[in-house]
């Protein structure tokens, strides 16, 4: 997914503001942290019982084959949540 759905996470940097939408809810996310990690190093991942967006996929972006060892991990915060109706 890094070089179809994915790539756009390329592009991010902290701060950056993210809208996740469904067909009765749009939420709004804040990224506060961009990490690479080995897929084997799960415990680096955030695994707290605060509600958080984590976008995951392969890393580098512009690898030949996919599936390497690492993950691009984006981390992102709630900023607001109103439904739509």
């Amino acid at each position: 997914h890094r070089d179809t759905h994915f790539s756009f996470l390329e592009k991010l940097d902290k701060g950056d503001h993210l809208r996740l939408q469904s067909s009765n809810k749009t939420e709004f996310f804040q990224i506060t942290k961009i990490i690479i990690v080995d897929k084997n190093k799960i415990d680096l991942i955030p695994t707290d019982n605060e509600k958080k967006l984590l976008l995951i996929t392969c890393y580098p972006f512009n690898a030949i084959q996919s599936g390497g060892p690492l993950r691009y991990i984006v981390i992102a915060e709630p900023e607001y949540s109103p439904t739509l109706s």
